[in-house]
């Protein structure tokens, strides 16, 4: 046992990664193990877990069960709370089948109590270690790590080089000053992809290391990598504390609309690398960041009155924050970024040397100098040698004053090397202006790579050092920052706000939401600002990368400006000219599909006119929209157009927003015969550069289009941003005679800022009609279906039939859409497989033959998947990945149930070939969907490759070793893929992740509706799971128009909770702020005591503030208003134990009447379910004639005879 020695005079923090827990971190299994997925993504406790001994012994104490058999969640942190000693046995991963290391015995090694076990598996990667050896001044000997094993592993296994890593990750515990931060790889309570914050709390010992027990039969020794870190956490402590998140979770199921995130604390902005690889290091300048965080959150749950997490509770921890901040700050003291500088400079161990360094005599610059020049000594030969070796580089620095008081600024500042390297090595020219202005450092780096952003903290806290410290060398002119208002400080403040809001889906901010924005950043130093602030820099922002709309009070990043100034000069160049129209598309049409089918000859017949009137649109516009929802037929009519021989001649370049889309899109053009150049738009862009590799972002391209292309189609442009559209457009406006964007507006707007394609359509639909080509008519048997009239709730179209909600409740829906409501998780459990066995066609639940049927298998003596045809026939599908029961619970729960028995089969031999798979034990028979895009070659003996795209969905068919003995496999885990019938592609083990790396393929039985978007499937479940903030208008539109021949949705909310899901108020589209086309109109409506902001031209709002769903609805409601009537929109009416939901209900001295308003009466469907309800009205009491219904109807052309409602309205008053 070896204690390791603190370093002079420093204080490291540090953070730890812990698993989600539903009780508490005592030391016991969780309350409702199967439930608790969130766990699963650390792939110790994933591939270890035994679920049905966790369900049998749930709420048991880990002591009580035997440590050992819940080895792997103590020693990933589940128990850093017990106050007993844990006794735990391990065993090196490397003594199987090693020689250098089977001396190593099985070792008994205690976890202390309230202890984290710190492993920082970042260090102790042989290559990350080689790479920090340069910065930092420890013992590894990479030859010798090389020479250890005989084969290629990542990790160090030298026992020397581990300690020396150790003991030197660990040097700088400061008992009861070192903070630690426990973190969250994933939480089921917010879907977010920062890391969550557990709690905050003090290392108060330092730390010990254990060495394997050895046989004696060699000398080599190991370390185990689990180190004991005791802490200063305690439930009802004051030095300390853990975020009561799952009283939280309870309050956000109560209360769904309120915003989790305003009490939940992340990763500090900008120090993602800081909360990875399981234990490490946390930066001065982070931990503040979190302090001054925690403060905001702990100050938000006060306000929610929770029992425990209550006013008292908040303010000791608030206490403790304070006192935390006051010594973070003085550790930090005024050149914390000296060591990364050192670093960047050249210096080998930067860091170290820093630590000599001591400025309460000298300013940094002399002190530094009497260490290069060797009148000053560290008294360590190895970084006296460092500073030698760069003396000459020091002094021909010091003759350029310039860059000497850059080096001078970013020692202030809390730099990675990452970011110091970067900012010395890339940005050194701009020296002057920097000096002149620190928080350009933020602007410059805003778009490079994440690990070189420097964030405005960092600046901030270099600009404003605490008071609290005592500063004897304070920034001086031009540097320095007059005031906290200082303009240079304020302008960067703006471009971050906007940047987030960017990601949020909006391109502009006005001038109040900036300020409001800003008045919320977590800085140490405050940010309380006026509007008025803004009036007085426009020039100042106008020469950074802001553009201000002085007019309107809005903001934008100047790129945005950008890309809408060449969409709408585009756009609008294009509409000014027509083409010429040759073809005869009815005739064409008929040629293709022939007489019109049997017993449905009007919907045909309707369906037919329909795409004639909208190809001759598509082929006459330089630039068009072709819109419909799933199922009218949208690709069938590209097919039929490209096919034509003057569009063929010209060539055809087919864009998606997503590789599964374009392949779909590929597929239907094969049928047709079409030859066209198909793409997905990053394919495009990245070949003109329109893409940065640094930010993973569009940008706009800098080469002409890789295509000479004259037709240009864009498929399921919903999907596009604001900057996917503009570089589009600036790529083929060059070569294209027309262009056509194609998709539903409905459906899911883009992830990322804009909504670029329902703005062109508003545009398009107010000033050039003749541009917006529709089809409508559903292209099967019959008319429709409830599936689609259930869906079409959840449009914007104003022609619905509410009454589909009347026969869901009623169970009187046609076989293609089922509704069922469940009360708790057990029940969803049953009905879940209950109407899994229906859409799989099973026997039962437990037919895994059947089920394995179901996804394309031959079931036999042996079972194989020899086809892909099957994989997309049914699909679950949850608004949410992690929470509540979202698509990783739904995987889990088929898995464990139909892929148990492989799955331990495969554990069963350590020698076998193959291994279950990723932290999801992905076997033989799964589905799966791939999360990357990019090229596999064909692995069946033909030649070429395939773009194996995001989204794409397979089942693996082939494994190691699966013929036996002598099956020559021995490394290949080989998919096939649904889109790509026939083929295999083969995948290894280290394609699957590991710690810190995300698998290329994940289950995929059930998946999220954003995963879906752009697929089509023959039956689906939709499972909904509580309210929440998550679900969108949009996002159920888009999940219940998956199907091509079944809706099943499972929910814990009745139909009439569910169904409010479709007014505007929970539209996401509705509520970006963007200015593509037009002045943007934000308007505040405020609904149970909650505001939203909407953009005007999106909505339809009545004088009262209500938001309806038609024009027609707006005027009967002012009308209404007009008249003084007291009215209910859309209020649920129980006739005969079954419920309707009237447009209107008005009450009017003591007596009640229904408005009902009809606009779909020309649809045959609809007018026969409207002369059913009539006569249930009737059956009631509710008619014309008895005075109590008001029937308003539109006209023929959508129009409204206002006077006519009126003097309806009027009659009914009269007769009372």
């Amino acid at each position: 046992m070896f204690e390791v020695k603190p370093q002079i005079n420093y204080v490291q923090h540090f953070s730890t990664r812990i698993p989600w827990k539903d009780n508490d971190y005592t030391g016991r299994i969780d309350n409702n193990p199967r439930y608790n997925v969130a766990a699963q993504v650390i792939p110790n406790i994933a591939s270890s877990r035994d679920l049905e001994f966790e369900e049998t012994n749930k709420g048991k104490s880990y002591e009580q069960v035997g440590p050992v058999k819940m080895q792997s969640w103590i020693t990933e942190n589940a128990a850093f709370m017990s106050d007993i000693k844990l006794s735990l046995k391990m065993n090196h991963p490397y003594k199987k089948g090693n020689d250098k290391f089977k001396h190593f015995e099985e070792t008994n090694f205690k976890m202390d109590p309230y202890s984290f076990l710190l492993r920082p598996f970042s260090w102790t990667l042989k290559d990350k270690a080689n790479e920090k050896q340069k910065y930092y001044n420890f013992y590894f000997d990479l030859e010798k790590t090389e020479q250890m094993l005989s084969w290629s592993s990542a990790w160090v296994s030298h026992g020397e080089s581990q300690k020396g890593i150790f003991d030197y990750f660990f040097s700088g515990i400061s008992p009861n000053n070192s903070l630690i931060f426990p973190y969250y790889k994933q939480v089921p309570f917010i879907e977010d992809n920062r890391r969550v914050i557990a709690g905050i709390g003090n290392i108060v010992s330092n730390v010990e290391l254990h060495e394997y027990e050895s046989n004696g039969s060699s000398d080599e020794i190991n370390y185990i990598w689990e180190t004991n870190a005791a802490h200063s956490i305690r439930i009802d402590g004051k030095d300390g504390f853990l975020l009561l998140y799952l009283e939280i979770n309870e309050y956000v199921k109560k209360h769904p609309a309120f915003d989790v995130s305003s009490v939940t604390l992340f990763e500090a902005a900008g120090f993602r690398s800081e909360f990875s690889y399981a234990a490490e290091w946390v930066s001065y300048d982070a931990a503040i960041d979190m302090l001054n965080q925690a403060k905001i959150a702990l100050k938000n749950i006060a306000k929610l009155k929770l029992k425990e997490a209550n006013h008292e509770w908040v303010n000791i921890q608030l206490e403790y924050i304070d006192n935390q901040l006051k010594s973070v700050w003085n550790q930090r003291g005024i050149f914390p970024g000296l060591g990364s500088i050192l670093s960047s400079f050249g210096v080998r161990y930067g860091f170290d040397v820093a630590h000599h360094v001591n400025t309460s005599e000298n300013d940094l610059i002399s002190e530094l100098k009497l260490y290069f020049s060797g009148e000053k000594e560290t008294g360590n030969e190895k970084l006296d040698d460092s500073l030698a070796e760069k003396e000459d580089e020091f002094s021909g620095l010091l003759r350029d004053e310039n860059k000497t008081r850059y080096f001078e600024l970013l020692s202030r500042l809390n730099l990675s090397v990452e970011q110091a390297i970067y900012a010395w090595g890339n940005l050194k020219i701009y020296a002057d202006k920097i000096v002149q202005n620190p928080y350009l450092l933020f602007e410059l780096t805003r778009k490079e790579k994440d690990e070189h952003q420097v964030t405005i903290s960092q600046i901030d806290n270099a600009m404003f050092v605490n008071p609290l410290v005592e500063n004897r060398y304070p920034l001086n002119k031009p540097t320095k920052m007059r005031t906290e208002g200082d303009k240079r400080r304020f302008r960067a403040m703006v471009i971050f706000v906007l940047v987030q809001a960017a990601h949020q889906g909006h391109t502009l901010l006005s001038y109040e939401q900036i300020v409001e924005e800003i008045n919320k950043l977590p800085l140490d130093q405050k940010t309380d600002f006026q509007t008025e602030k803004i009036e007085g820099v426009l020039d100042f922002f106008q020469e950074g990368e802001l553009y201000v709309d002085v007019e309107n009070t809005y903001i934008k990043l100047k790129e945005y400006q950008d890309y809408k100034q060449l969409v709408v000069d585009i756009v609008n160049s294009r509409l000014k000219t027509s083409l010429s129209s040759e073809q005869n598309w009815a005739k064409i049409i008929y040629d293709q599909f022939g007489n019109l089918q049997e017993n449905n000859e009007e919907n045909d017949q309707s369906a037919r006119d329909e795409k004639a009137t909208a190809l001759k649109i598509l082929e006459s516009s330089r630039i068009s929209v072709l819109l419909g929802r799933a199922g009218t037929g949208k690709t069938s009519a590209l097919g039929i157009f490209a096919s034509s021989k003057e569009i063929k001649t010209g060539g055809v370049l087919a864009l998606t927003p997503t590789g599964k889309a374009r392949v779909q899109l590929e597929n239907s053009f094969k049928k047709n015969s079409v030859k066209a150049e198909f793409m997905t738009v990053a394919q495009f862009l990245i070949r003109s550069k329109g893409f940065s590799w640094n930010t993973m972002a569009y940008k706009m391209p800098s080469q002409p289009s890789s295509s000479i292309s004259k037709t240009v189609i864009i498929d399921e442009s919903s999907m596009l941003t604001e900057d996917m559209f503009a570089g589009i457009l600036k790529l083929v406006d060059s070569h294209a005679e027309r262009i056509i964007f194609i998709g539903d507006p409905n459906q899911l707007p883009p992830i990322g800022a804009g909504r670029p394609f329902v703005d062109l359509i508003n545009y398009l639909e107010s000033a050039y009609p003749d541009k917006v080509a529709t089809l409508k008519t559903e292209m099967r048997q019959g008319s429709g279906g409830d599936d689609l009239s259930f869906a079409q709730i959840f449009s914007n179209s104003n022609l619905v039939d509410k009454d589909v909600i009347y026969r869901i409740q009623n169970t009187q829906t046609d076989n293609r859409l089922k509704y069922l409501q469940y009360t708790d998780l057990d029940e969803l459990e049953k009905v879940f497989f209950d109407q899994l066995v229906e859409i799989a066609d099973m026997t039962n639940e437990d037919d895994i033959d059947g089920f394995n049927k179901s996804l394309g298998a031959t079931v036999g003596q042996y079972t194989n998947y020899q086809t892909s045809e099957h994989i997309d026939d049914w699909q679950i599908l949850s608004p949410t990945k992690f929470m509540g029961t979202g698509s990783y619970y739904l995987n889990n729960q088929i898995h464990q149930k139909y892929r148990k028995n492989t799955v331990e089969q495969w554990n069963a031999s350590p020698w076998s070939k193959y291994r279950p798979l990723s932290i999801q034990n992905i076997v033989y028979g799964d589905k799966v969907i791939s999360n990357v895009n990019g090229e596999k070659a064909y692995w069946d003996g033909s030649a070429g490759k395939s773009y194996i795209a995001n989204g794409e969905i397979g089942i693996m068919a082939d494994y190691p070793g699966h013929y036996g003995k002598n099956d020559k496999n021995s490394s290949w885990y080989k998919f096939r893929f649904s889109s790509f019938e026939g083929k295999l592609f083969s995948y290894t083990t280290s394609d699957f992740g590991g710690d810190n790396s995300d698998s290329k393929l994940e289950l995929a039985y059930a998946l999220t509706v954003h995963k879906s978007q752009g697929s089509g499937y023959g039956k689906t479940i939709v499972v909904i799971n509580g309210k929440s903030s998550f679900v969108t208008k949009e996002l159920l539109y888009t999940a219940f128009t998956r199907q091509r021949e079944k809706l099943i949705v499972l929910s814990d909310l009745s139909i009439e909770e569910l169904v409010q899901y479709a007014n505007d108020w929970y539209s996401d589209t509705k509520q970006r702020y963007t200015d593509l086309f037009e002045v943007p109109n934000i308007i505040e409506i405020e609904s149970s005591k909650q505001k939203r902001y909407f953009e005007e031209k999106l909505i339809h709002k009545t004088i009262r503030g209500e938001m309806v769903r038609s024009k027609s609805e707006v005027i009967v409601a002012n009308i209404l208003d007009k008249l003084k009537i007291e009215y209910y929109y859309e209020e649920p009416l129980d006739v005969n134990g079954k419920t309707y939901i009237p447009d209107f209900t008005l009450r009017y001295q003591g007596k009640t009447a229904y408005l009902e308003h009809l606009g779909m009466l020309i649809n045959k469907s609809y007018k026969k379910h409207w002369d059913e309800k009539r006569a249930n009205y009737e059956s009631m009491g509710i008619s014309e004639t008895l005075g109590n219904l008001i029937i308003t109807e539109d006209g023929l052309n959508g129009s409204l005879d206002a006077k006519l409602i009126a003097s309806k309205i009027q009659t009914w008053i009269k007769n009372i």
